[in-house]
């Protein structure tokens, strides 16, 4: 089940949430997983301090939180992650993973990129400033997802 990551990251959100597997093409798609997703992806189309191209944008607009995912390359969350990818040339591997230790990844060249995850929860934070991370206060959370963050931030 999805999680909480408190880290150090000066200037942006420093409460991350983190899926408990992998979302998107031959991976296991947990609900609340990819309702997280989801919401990651319909924040960063609209969210007018991301910095990413129309074009980019104009495919996370098409995903909408709630919606059931099919895992398949015509999927809208799963074209929504591949224009991700593409856009900061990261591994094109058709998912979103768990976030593990300092928030970044070695990539195949040696160097380190940040786990998509921590950019669509930066978006998260940054379209509901007014609630997170309460994000199931506000109307646009999907329902399961809502259900489970008011479990895991019940105190």
């Amino acid at each position: 089940m999805l999680d909480v990551l408190i880290a150090q990251a000066p200037g942006r959100c420093q409460v991350f949430f983190n899926i408990s597997k992998n979302v998107g093409i031959a991976s296991p798609n947990d609900q609340i997983d990819v309702e997280l997703v989801q919401l990651g992806y319909f924040c960063a189309a609209i969210n007018p301090a991301n910095p990413a191209p129309a074009e980019a944008k104009a495919i996370w607009k098409l995903v909408k939180p709630g919606e059931r995912y099919t895992g398949t390359q015509t999927d809208p969350l799963s074209k929504a992650i591949e224009a991700d990818q593409i856009r900061r040339g990261a591994q094109r591997d058709g998912h979103v993973s768990r976030i593990k230790s300092d928030l970044q990844y070695v990539t195949k060249t040696g160097g380190k990129e940040p786990f998509l995850l921590v950019g669509l929860c930066n978006n998260i934070s940054d379209v509901l400033v007014s609630v997170y991370p309460r994000i199931d206060l506000d109307p646009r959370c999907p329902v399961n997802l809502a259900a489970h963050i008011k479990q895991l931030l019940r105190n």
